[in-house]
């Protein structure tokens, strides 16, 4: 077909990249067709694709055809019923801190963010191998901001300072295809998942290693993020950095400091869209405006 030959026509990187998308548009479909055909009220002339041919993806491609419903929960968000102040506690404890909790949400705030993260069509920046979400593009909802204003309120010695300035989602479809070694331009991060642990394949990998090296603060967000894994490898082993590795698990949360260089752990999950592997993130506060915290 034309969209076919289009693709074929392109230089390697660029037809890898607008296969992935294609295909992953196709399951999109497929999966909001399979549980019930809905379109939101601005997007109501415009059909999800069916049948085998996918007649309409064109004029879907990269747009925001439908939003799930994601309402701020009268009986909140957040399980308040952790010990937060421990994990406050620890985390301040340490020069960077790294701490992580699990049973983060409550059962009915984590069903509504994930059926968010998976229905939406909101996933247009097409990474090498997953594809990215952010704030201003729509990964964002009231129950997203009712979560962070609940984590600042559990949680204020770490976050009281820092307002939420940035949120993403990534989606992984291809295995063992996560982000590399970086450090992100906040003085908080939080990341959660919450796809089911049955998806994944191999228990106890999948989650997030974060290194014990700061970004260094002469650099820009470019020169600290854009070096090859050798240079960071070369400076964690002179420096006899540790590292911790928080394995995946559905409704963990892991909070850390920014300044830490992390990446996306080895992963294998189930070849299926329901079971892609999705990370939810939270960026709090600025680099520039961070103390020792």
């Amino acid at each position: 077909d034309e969209m076919g030959r289009a693709i074929h026509e392109l230089a390697v990187p660029e037809r890898e990249a607008l296969k992935l998308a294609y295909q992953r548009w196709q399951e999109l479909g497929e999966h909001l067709v399979a549980t019930q055909e809905r379109t939101t009220e601005q997007f109501s002339t415009l059909p999800l694709p069916t049948g085998p041919g996918h007649a309409n993806l064109g004029a879907a491609h990269s747009r925001v055809v439908y939003i799930a419903p994601c309402p701020v929960l009268e009986e909140g968000a957040v399980n308040a019923g952790r010990d937060w102040g421990q994990l406050q506690t620890q985390y301040l404890s340490m020069h960077r801190g790294i701490t992580f909790m699990d049973d983060f949400l409550k059962p009915a705030a984590a069903e509504a963010l994930l059926a968010f993260a998976q229905e939406s069509t909101i996933w247009h920046d097409v990474k090498n191998g997953y594809l990215g979400s952010y704030q201003q593009d729509g990964f964002s909802s009231p129950l997203f901001l009712q979560v962070a204003h609940e984590l600042r309120e559990l949680l204020p010695d770490i976050l009281k300072d820092h307002e939420l300035t940035q949120a993403w989602g990534y989606k992984y479809p291809k295995n063992n295809a996560g982000i590399k070694i970086h450090a992100d331009a906040a003085a908080v991060n939080v990341n959660f998942w919450l796809v089911p642990d049955a998806c994944n394949l191999q228990p106890g990998t999948g989650g997030l290693v974060v290194y014990g090296l700061e970004a260094d603060s002469s650099m820009s967000f470019a020169e600290f993020n854009l070096q090859p894994r050798k240079f960071y490898v070369e400076k964690m082993t002179m420096r006899g950095v540790e590292k911790t590795v928080i394995p995946y698990r559905a409704n963990r949360v892991v909070i850390f400091h920014s300044n830490l260089y992390h990446e996306t752990a080895s992963f294998h999950f189930k070849e299926e869209y329901k079971c892609y592997r999705i990370n939810f993130t939270f960026l709090f506060g600025r680099r520039a405006s961070d103390s020792n915290r």
